[in-house]
């Protein structure tokens, strides 16, 4: 993460970049002023830092640039292999991902067109090779041109068909030229219509299919028929004799799941994932022989996933193909469906292909890529798989046919078929006989279609009124075809099939309850304007003219606005309904399930992008795969516009949990109540355990021994709020303690940066939760009550105030009443504080739950490893070594040889000589850790080189170890002199705390010595330092603070007021002093930690209640002299 990579605006960078700059200029200038520099000084020190500082934050804005600059030199030389690093989430950062993305891209598209240019060579070699051999064959007289021969030429051309065929299909996915057309469809008449077709491939291969009724889903359905044909297709060539194939439909979640299952010997787990691509074949010999060239998984990819689902293969027996589809419809319930009436019966020659009757008042629309006729004007017709409802792919005879309507209630003999004379049809609501069929082979066998509603088509009209089959819309809505029977729609006049055409009316039904919230809501807002408005106006006019002028003004200023809200909220509601569609009609085909209406872009192509089925807006960056541009059919959409990134842009989150929210609000409440109005003690604990307790379903993924120990450890530190008294130890320990609770719920600390990064995850994490509780925020604000009930309650606010007001100022009694209840109780005090500690208790627990869902962030270390000669590293940490071998040298004989020497060299007190130095003794420790890690870090050396540099490493922590050993001794013979300080006992634990890290150092350097990892390492230190801060807390350290200064300095040298400001833990050992000193530094003590009365519930505390307890034996007594004696 780079400087200012949060910010989404790169101006915005630039202007903050400007401003620190010069802040920094001036904050050194003025430095330099009170330090009494020269100008000329303090302006090139500012110059200079300012530009280190515009230096280290606009590297972030910059270096992308040029790494951008630099991968595109090497992409214009034909490798595609080179990234750019992209951490904001500005415009440049937007750029990155971009660029990333397009050399993704243009990389496989190298790939994949090196690849498509082998496999089809070599695809087209092999079936060209075969028709050759036997033309050439019956050219040479070889072969007889016998129907042999000839069917062999036909199958290798057949072949040769389906590989163009498929890469045609391919290259329209791929170029965009065939767009999804969504519709609802109903799954069971596809997968029926599928399995029929399937069955023609062999015969001892039983398939059955398995759910399905009742589902409908939103795509394409040649698009989905070409899915289930491929799938079967590969299911059933695959099969075992006497296997079987299934096709199980099914609802998952928000969308469907289509499994087709086969016996066959299965896919390998190994192949799985290069199974879908093009020219992909797992047995190339078995699938050339069947007349497959891998590219139907391929195409079912493809299409697949430009519906927006997912296809994986299931591990079970055989092989089993899962489809994922999102948008799944709900069906009809049985009461609204339409009763199916009595199918026509079909007569005509065997040969001819009989109409497939679509339901009453139309059924599926007849798309022109799925009919065979035009697909966009211009073409050439073309064929495609049949869905159930559509008409056969074939053309119409030479000779033009007509269809007669005979009037309602006439009965039909028989249907007519496309390439014959009609000679009669039954009408709408007249029975027949005979089952619809579709997909007529040439020789007349017909599959039924099992519920399928039918349709008759019109017979015996007047001959002016002949519509040829195949006739325009404009044709069939003029021909005078009667509808009786069939009731037209709200709006729609009846057209010919029982459809509808568009009359001019109300666009669209007239919605009264969004309108009447509407006007509420513009009501409210009014009102309140109008009231805020009113007082400054009442003010000023009751200045000017009096008091009852000031009421009547703010009530005629309310109820003015009022009335103006009122109106604009009721004149919104004709626009929101949005422009009325074209009055002209759009006539229904005989085959179409509704009349054609233009889109909504199509009508008016200036209004935004509706809504998608879901609620959401389409992603600008993301072009819709359902959406279409007026005359676009069949090309590739216009790239979408580009939309800057917010400000503040919103990061990658997981899915919020449900529970979340009541959760995050139950805490705030309890921290709410449990904290406030004492100090820390039993409710920071509470709240602690109340916070771990919520957020428990997250944290059970994170579960592993160390973090399980650093819970534990993080629990125990936090606890000791409710024992110890002393602020500046509980605010140390809560610290250490929130940091180990983060550590542990983020998971991390395999390194260095793992453990820092881990320990501020939470903190990291507070800046996301917004957009992170913002999700069900928006679903529980989203529902219809909440806008009316939020509007409700503000015009009943505004009327109370208005009239309580006013019946106020007429009765004194009544304005008694109100004043006391209007009168803040002593809890609204709190309030604010309360609502601080509700967002803030909330807010943390959010963040624990978003930390514990996302995945454990390690940040890996730049490789920093570097070579250098060996006199370069060698020379200074051996020079160290002896230098330190000398100090330690002469620490012994100071420091172990008496009083008599230090006096004898020095002429110092051997107190002074202990205090001399202990803290510089203690930094020279802390600077060896940084020699040790940036040596065993940095360099990298050969075999030999590591035990000489270990060996250096491990001599010089010794050495350090014995200084710290001399530094701890100075300490004792300086506190045995003068006794202990809060600062003495902090430092004399760290002197400690080094002591065990050096010893960790020098095991871990051991274990890497042997050719074993150490990363164990950083956790353990930080155990270490955890269970250092527990015991620092169990030896109480203001106790042996006030134990010592007692003990060793005596009552005529303690310093009163010093010891006045020790917590309660201090109140046993201060007790033992003399009277009046006694009650003179106790009653500072009980003073300084609120000791005079009791805790409340939340605020209990051990330490406090055992002294209040032991004050209570022994009060204090009053004394005249406590100012001299603290003076």
């Amino acid at each position: 993460m780079r400087p200012l990579d949060f910010l989404g605006r790169i101006k915005v960078k630039l202007g903050l970049v400007i401003v620190l700059a010069v802040a920094t200029a001036f904050v050194v200038n003025e430095a330099g002023i009170a330090a009494g520099l020269p100008r000329e000084i303090r302006i090139a020190v500012a110059v200079a830092l300012s530009l280190v500082m515009v230096q280290v934050l606009a590297r972030g804005m910059t270096k992308p640039l040029r790494e951008m600059a630099r991968a595109a030199q090497t992409i214009a030389k034909g490798r595609y292999t080179l990234r750019v690093r992209a951490t904001s989430r500005d415009e440049v950062g937007e750029l990155a991902r971009a660029f990333n993305a397009m050399a993704a891209d243009l990389g496989e598209v190298d790939r994949q067109r090196r690849e498509l240019v082998a496999n089809v060579s070599h695809e087209l070699r092999t079936p060209i090779t075969g028709l050759r051999a036997v033309l050439e064959n019956v050219v040479d007289g070889v072969s007889a041109p016998d129907p042999g021969t000839m069917r062999t030429a036909l199958a290798q051309a057949d072949r040769l068909g389906r590989l163009v065929a498929q890469l045609l299909d391919l290259s329209r996915l791929d170029s965009g030229v065939r767009l999804i057309e969504p519709e609802v469809v109903e799954l069971a008449p596809l997968v029926e219509q599928a399995l029929r077709e399937a069955a023609l491939a062999r015969e001892d291969v039983r398939l059955v299919a398995l759910g399905g009724g009742g589902l409908e889903v939103r795509a394409d359905p040649d698009l989905l028929a070409q899915v289930l044909a491929n799938l079967l297709d590969n299911a059933v060539r695959h099969s075992p004799p006497g296997g079987v194939v299934t096709v199980a439909a099914g609802p998952r979640a928000d969308g469907v799941r289509i499994t087709v299952a086969d016996q066959g010997p299965g896919i390998p787990a190994s192949a799985r994932a290069r199974v879908f691509e093009r020219f992909s074949r797992l047995d190339a010999a078995r699938a050339a022989d069947a007349g497959g060239a891998g590219l139907g998984l391929a195409i079912v990819k493809e299409i697949v996933e430009l519906h927006g689902g997912s296809i994986h293969i299931d591990d079970c027996a055989g092989c089993r193909m899962v489809v994922d589809l999102p948008g799944r419809t709900s069906m009809p319930s049985e009461r609204e469906r339409p009763v199916a009436p009595v199918p026509p019966v079909v007569a005509g020659g065997g040969s001819a292909r009989p109409v497939v009757t679509p339901p009453v008042g139309g059924a599926a629309a007849l798309d022109p890529t799925v009919a065979g006729t035009a697909g966009a004007e211009g073409e050439a017709p073309t064929t495609g798989p049949l869905r159930p409802g559509a008409l056969p792919a074939e053309a119409p005879s030479a000779g033009a046919l007509t269809a007669a309507a005979p009037s309602v209630g006439t009965p039909a003999t028989a249907a007519p078929s496309v390439g014959t004379p009609a000679t009669a049809a039954p009408s709408v609501d007249t029975p027949a006989t005979g089952t619809p069929s579709v997909g007529t082979s040439a020789g007349g066998t017909s599959l039924p279609v099992e519920g399928a509603v039918p349709q008759s088509l019109p017979a015996e009209a007047p001959a002016g009124d002949a519509v040829p089959v195949g006739a325009s819309a404009a044709e069939v809505s003029t021909a005078g075809v009667s509808t009786a029977g069939v009731p037209a729609a709200e709006g729609w006049a009846a057209g010919a099939g029982g459809s509808g055409v568009r009359q001019a009316g109300p666009p669209f039904p007239a919605d009264p309850g969004g309108r009447l919230g509407r006007m509420v809501a513009g009501a409210a807002i009014g009102l309140l304007l109008g009231f805020l408005g009113g007082i400054f106006v009442a003010v000023f006019v009751s200045v000017m003219v009096g008091d009852g002028a000031a009421l009547l003004a703010l009530v005629l200023s309310t109820a003015l606005l009022g009335a103006i809200g009122l109106a604009l909220g009721a004149g919104s509601g004709r626009g929101a309904q949005g422009p009325r569609p074209y009055p002209a009609p759009y006539p229904q085909s005989p085959y179409q399930q509704s009349p054609y209406q233009p889109g909504p872009h199509q009508q008016h192509p200036h209004l935004p992008a509706p809504r998608r089925e879901d609620g959401r807006r389409p992603d600008p960056h993301r072009p819709d795969p359902y959406a279409t541009q007026p005359g676009q059919e069949g090309r590739q959409p216009p790239p979408p516009a580009y939309v800057p990134p917010p400000l503040f842009p919103q990061p990658d989150l997981p899915e919020t949990p449900r529970w979340l929210l009541p959760a995050a609000a139950g805490a705030g409440v309890f921290g709410a109540v449990a904290l406030p109005g004492a100090q820390a003690g039993l409710g920071v604990v509470l709240v602690a355990m109340a916070l771990g307790a919520a957020a428990l379903p997250a944290l059970l993924r994170r579960l592993t021994p160390w973090t399980i120990t650093f819970g534990l450890l993080a629990y125990w530190l936090v606890s000791m709020a409710a024992v110890r008294d002393a602020d500046w130890l509980v605010g140390l320990l809560l610290a250490a303690g929130g940091a180990l609770a983060a550590l542990a719920v983020s998971g991390a600390g395999s390194g260095w940066l793992g453990v820092i990064r881990g320990g501020v995850s939470v903190l990291l994490a507070l800046g996301p939760v917004a957009w992170f509780l913002g999700r069900p925020l928006k679903r529980l604000t989203a529902r219809r009550r909440v806008l009316p009930m939020l509007a409700g309650l503000g015009i009943t606010a505004v009327l109370l105030l208005v009239f309580g007001l006013l019946f106020a100022s007429a009765d004194a009694v009544f304005a008694a009443y109100a004043e006391r209840l209007t009168s803040a109780p002593a809890w609204a005090e709190s309030a604010p504080l309360r609502i601080f500690l509700f967002v803030a208790v909330a807010a943390v627990l959010a963040a624990v739950v978003l930390v514990a869902l996302r995945p454990v962030n390690e940040p890996e270390a730049p490789e920093t490893k570097v070579s250098l000669s060996g006199p370069v590293w060698k020379l200074p940490l051996t020079a160290v070594n002896l230098l330190f071998g000398a100090f330690v040298a002469v620490q012994i004989t100071a420091l172990f040889g008496g009083d008599t020497l230090v006096l004898q060299t020095r002429g110092l007190t051997y107190a002074e000589y202990a205090r001399q130095g202990f803290f510089q003794l203690v930094v020279v420790s802390v600077f060896v850790l940084g020699i040790v890690g940036v040596a065993g870090g940095v360099l990298r050396t050969g075999r030999r080189d590591r035990w000489v540099l270990a060996g250096l490493l491990g001599l010089l922590c010794a050495l350090t170890m014995v200084v710290l050993v001399s530094a701890l001794h100075r300490l004792h013979l300086y506190t045995a002199a003068y006794g202990l300080s809060r600062l003495r006992v902090s430092v004399e634990a760290t002197v400690w705390w080094l002591g065990a890290v050096f010893l960790l150092v020098l095991l871990a350097g051991a274990v890497r010595l042997a050719g074993r990892s150490a990363g164990w390492l950083p956790r353990t230190v930080v155990l270490v330092t955890a269970l250092g801060l527990g015991a620092f807390a169990v030896v109480n350290p203001d106790l042996r603070v006030a134990e010592t200064q007692v003990g060793v300095r005596g009552v005529a040298k303690i310093d009163s007021d010093y010891l006045g400001d020790l917590g309660a833990e201090a109140v046993p050992a201060l007790d033992r002093l003399p009277e009046p000193q006694r009650s003179c530094v106790l009653a500072a003590v009980v003073a300084a930690n609120g000791l005079a009365g009791p805790d409340p519930w939340n605020g209990w505390n051990l330490a406090r209640s055992r002294a209040r307890d032991l004050l209570a034996e022994r009060p204090l007594v009053a004394s005249p002299t406590c100012a001299r004696i603290r003076s």
